[in-house]
């Protein structure tokens, strides 16, 4: 069975060029995570994404994973997206 990654994607509103930001998935109740970003990184990291729920920072593991879309569902310019790699995947 596959892993779930997460993308963060940032698209420029004037070229509509896509630049994925970061990418998380889960090991056990820990997200893992790539950064391409290091605002999008502290960000997370520091200040977490803020739903109705509360505020989750990636330390709060599969709560932060599961709230990532809502986080940024009111977001012009950044929205997540989800891909499964399977288990002989690599970038």
């Amino acid at each position: 069975m596959g892993k779930v990654v997460k993308r963060l994607i940032r698209v420029d509103p004037e070229t509509f060029e896509r630049k994925v930001l970061a990418r998380f998935w889960l090991e056990g109740n820990e997200v893992k995570s790539e950064w391409f970003d290091e605002s999008m990184k502290r960000y997370c990291e520091e200040d977490g994404i803020v739903v109705a729920e509360g505020v989750f920072r990636l330390r709060d593991g599969e709560r932060f994973f599961r709230n990532l879309e809502l986080a940024f569902s009111q977001s012009s310019f950044v929205y997540v997206d989800e891909e499964t790699w399977g288990e002989h995947h690599s970038d």
